[in-house]
Order: structure tokens, then C-alpha cells, then sequence
């Protein structure tokens, strides 16, 4: 008997080859804006490549189910990061979010993502051998989802780090809405969210001075940025636009940006890229990323393993979401929230993450 051969999956790691390239000389673009002491950006970002690569690898030694068997340590693990930041951590534009190691430092709120997803996906599917399945059993699910949800999104929150407190929360819906609990489960959060949403709303919109006196001036700061965002857009924006408005077709090459805004190499990569490689560039770009993204779901539909669904569908979502806000708000369709473009911006902890969270769908993949 012919024995069949396994198949190779080399999209996705043919999708990260280009925003390798693209990640580099965006970054590399970007420091022609920037004072002389960020020069070394994308020596930096080559370093957090390599050491994400190499993770990578490793995991690939690892099933899932053997590392989600200690999910809720990982997850707890990265609460306590989040308290650690909170006290010693370092302040970066008016956010305490990182801990510094030496001349490199990482942000914890990008590794609760792991811990979030693998524990919510663990708790999801051992509530599939639950017996005699009732109303109360399922509410309880939530509930503690609910909470495994609130307190790291609390936690970034104090940093403060809206982006990530909504892609918690995003990430949580989803899972629970694949999952096997009934759809009127899901039907009653939204419900919820929307009546608590709306209250919220309607307190700052009627009594702005005693919102400030509940939440505090800062949190009345942040809801007035994404409330009030297609009126106050900013000289952040405003700049982005033109950048992306200047480049034309084939863009303006290397070290050629026309005018200067705040963290080009991070939040606003997009402007960058597409000034220096122009509308062809954008739309490659794009479309490389549409197909990174199908790959992912069609990866999640076929694999037979609903922990693996679980977790892939997390991540997938880990990667739509501020993928979609990123390119939005360079744009001005979307409030400016502070999201990186993943595999693309600046940042080590966002890139090993992507790296991790690649791992995981390839080992799902390959079983």
C-alpha cells in the first residue's frame, strides 16, 4: 500500500515572508521622520523576527492539546504580568504598559491574548462532555467567561489600552458564539452590552461634569476621542491622509515621506508603506493579508478538532480585527485607537505573539 504523502502548508508562511519585507523597509521609511536615535528601528525589528521565527519552530514540536492542558496557568500567568506592569512598568505616550528588559522591553496585554484564548477554548470544550446540560449550567459558562474576560481587560484598561480591552472583549463574543451553548445566550449579551453601552453613552453625552467625577477626567478623554472622531481627527490624521494622498500609483520610494505625524513605524505603518509603494503597493499588500486570513479560516473549517477550532477561530480574530482597525484609521473610517498592524508595525510583543498564535494553526494543520 502507497503510502500518502502529507501535505505542506505554505501559505501562511509564504504571507509572513512578504510582511517581513514589507515590515522592514516600511520601518525603515519611517525613520527618515523620526530624530536620529530611532535609526536602528529595523535592526531592531529584524532581531523580533528572528526570535519570533525561533519560537515558532519550537512550538511546532508541541501538540495543542499538550499546551492548552495548562491554559489556565498561562492565563493566570499573564494576569500577574498585567498587575507587575501596572507597578514597575514602563511609560510609553501616556501608556504604563511596558516592562523593560534592558534596551528591549514587551507589552503584556499582547500575551493575555494567548492566555485568554486558550483557557476560554479549553473551558468551551470540556463543556461540550458536560452531562445533562440545563439553562443554569450554560449561564454559569458565561459568567465565568465573562469574568476570565473582565479582568485583564480591567487591567489594560488602567494601563491605559482601549484597542486591547476591545479585542478581549470581541475575541470572548466570538468564541462563545461558535461554541455548542444556544444562540440566546449570545442573543442576551448583546442585549446587555447594548443597554450598558447606551447608558454609558447617554451619562457622558447628558452629564459630562458627573461622568468626569465617576470615571475621571482621563477615561472622559478617551470617550470623547472615540466619540467625537470625525470631528476632532487631528494633525495625526490629517498627515496620515496626505501621506497615503500624495503617493500615487507607484508611491515615492524609500525615505521620502512629505510630512511628518506620530508613530509612523507603529499605529500609522500603513501610511508609510503605501507612500513609499504607492496604490499598487496598498492593494498587494491587502490582498496578501485577505489571503493570510482565508488561509487561517479555511484551516479552522476543516480541522477536525473543536479545541483546535476554538483556538484558531481566537486567533483569527486576533488578526482581523486590528488588521481591519489599522488600515480603517489611517483612513479616518474609524476611530484612532492605537492598534498595530500585525506582522507589520513595530513591536516585538506583537510580533512574537503572531508568531505564537501561528504555531498554533499550523499544528492544527498538521494533525
Amino acid at each position: 500500500m502507497v503510502k500518502k504523502k502529507k501535505k505542506i502548508e505554505i501559505i501562511i508562511p509564504l504571507c509572513i515572508l512578504l510582511f517581513f519585507l514589507i515590515s522592514i523597509a516600511s520601518i525603515y521609511s519611517s525613520e527618515s521622520i523620526l530624530p536620529s536615535y530611532y535609526n536602528n528601528l529595523h535592526i531592531k525589528q529584524l532581531i523580533w523576527y528572528a526570535i519570533g521565527f525561533i519560537i515558532f519552530v519550537f512550538l511546532l514540536f508541541f501538540k495543542n492539546e499538550k499546551i492548552v492542558r495548562h491554559s489556565k496557568l498561562i492565563y493566570i500567568t499573564s494576569i500577574i504580568l498585567l498587575i507587575i506592569v501596572l507597578i514597575i512598568g514602563q511609560r510609553v505616550n501616556n501608556t504604563k504598559g511596558w516592562i523593560s528588559l534592558g534596551s528591549l522591553s514587551f507589552q503584556p496585554s499582547e500575551f493575555a491574548k494567548i492566555g485568554l484564548i486558550l483557557y476560554i477554548s479549553k473551558l468551551l470544550n470540556d463543556f461540550r462532555f458536560e452531562q445533562n446540560i440545563t439553562n443554569k449550567k450554560e449561564l454559569l459558562l458565561i459568567i465565568k467567561i465573562v469574568i476570565i474576560t473582565l479582568i485583564p481587560s480591567i487591567l489594560v484598561f488602567i494601563e491605559p489600552d482601549t484597542g486591547a480591552v476591545i479585542s478581549y472583549f470581541i475575541i470572548a463574543f466570538i468564541l462563545i458564539l461558535i461554541s455548542e451553548i444556544r444562540i440566546k445566550w449570545s442573543i442576551l449579551l448583546i442585549l446587555i452590552s447594548i443597554i450598558v453601552i447606551g447608558s454609558l453613552s447617554l451619562f457622558y453625552i447628558k452629564y459630562p461634569n458627573a461622568f468626569i467625577k465617576v470615571f475621571g477626567s482621563s477615561i472622559y478623554y478617551r470617550v470623547f476621542r472615540i466619540v467625537d472622531w470625525k470631528n476632532n481627527s487631528g494633525m495625526q490624521l490629517e498627515n496620515s491622509i496626505i501621506s497615503i494622498a500624495t503617493s500615487g500609483l507607484y508611491g515615492n520610494n524609500f525615505n521620502n515621506l512629505p510630512i511628518y505625524f506620530p508613530e509612523p513605524y507603529t499605529d500609522f505603518i500603513f501610511s508609510v508603506y503605501t507612500n513609499a509603494f504607492g496604490l499598487i503597493g496598498a492593494i498587494t499588500l491587502i490582498i496578501f493579508i485577505l489571503l493570510f486570513d482565508y488561509r487561517i479560516l479555511n484551516i479552522c473549517i476543516k480541522t477536525t478538532k473543536t479545541i483546535n477550532k476554538y483556538i484558531i477561530m481566537g486567533f483569527f480574530i486576533s488578526f482581523l480585527y486590528p488588521q481591519i482597525q489599522n488600515i480603517a484609521m489611517t483612513f479616518g473610517l474609524v476611530p484612532i485607537t492605537g492598534i498595530s498592524l500585525p506582522f507589520i508595525s513595530y513591536g516585538g510583543s506583537s510580533l512574537i505573539v503572531s508568531f505564537i498564535m501561528c504555531a498554533f494553526i499550523m499544528n492544527a494543520y498538521n494533525q
